[in-house]
């Protein structure tokens, strides 16, 4: 990883449990985190040239039929209108493969203390709003 801001985030999320893989190239800073412990979520991050920290996971497949309805996005809202850390939104996936619900925050640059709130609000929102979606959508999943 040639970004120091990407060498101080992989060292602090491998402290966290996190096995990390870089997927950087020449002009970009990417790598993903995955984590052994089902319940915790794994992350995509990027850095962008100005320091600019995005951090994301995505969940679930659900069948495209799953935009139609009401309730999948009025859910959307109230996660958006209750998580302080992220942002949620449903993504149609390019392949017609489905759906799936991406999770995002953002930092800028690395401090240790501002990051590790972050991340752990972060975590934290997915932890608690994520069963909503299995429990109220379980039978839209793409099998």
């Amino acid at each position: 990883m040639n970004n120091i801001i990407g060498q101080q985030i992989s060292t602090h999320l491998e402290f966290l449990g996190y096995t990390v893989n870089d997927n950087s190239k020449e002009d970009s800073c990417k790598f993903e985190a995955k984590q052994a412990e089902w319940t915790i979520p794994n992350l995509g991050l990027r850095i962008d040239k100005d320091g600019f920290v995005f951090i994301e996971c995505s969940y679930g497949r659900w069948n495209n039929e799953i935009l139609n309805f009401v309730d999948f996005h009025n859910t959307i809202q109230k996660m958006n209108q209750s998580s302080l850390f992220s942002k949620w939104y449903p993504v149609k996936k390019s392949d017609d493969s489905g759906v799936i619900l991406v999770i995002e925050t953002w930092a800028f640059g690395y401090d240790k203390n501002s990051f590790g709130t972050t991340i752990t609000s972060f975590i934290d929102d997915v932890r608690k709003n994520i069963p909503i979606f299995y429990d109220n959508f379980e039978s839209y999943k793409k099998r």
